[in-house]
């Protein structure tokens, strides 16, 4: 990721990563993020998208994450 932690494009790459839309703000994008994708998120990948989502419950179901599941094959890149 780039100096500028929260830029759109980091938005974007994370998207790509995680194998949701990229199309949106950042916000929608750490939305989808948070719902989908939860769990595979890394501590700094859940730092950087924090401060977008807007529901409570939706923060405390991401730090309730402790541990990072291993991503699905299919969504690695190559």
């Amino acid at each position: 990721m780039n100096k500028n932690q929260d830029s759109l494009a980091n938005f974007i790459e994370l998207a790509k990563k995680y194998g949701i839309s990229t199309n949106g703000s950042k916000k929608q994008i750490a939305e989808r993020l948070s719902s989908s994708r939860g769990v595979y998120l890394s501590k700094t990948e859940k730092d950087l998208i924090l401060p977008y989502l807007s529901d409570s419950v939706n923060k405390r179901i991401l730090l309730e994450h402790k541990t990072r599941k291993r991503l699905p094959k299919s969504f690695k890149s190559s």
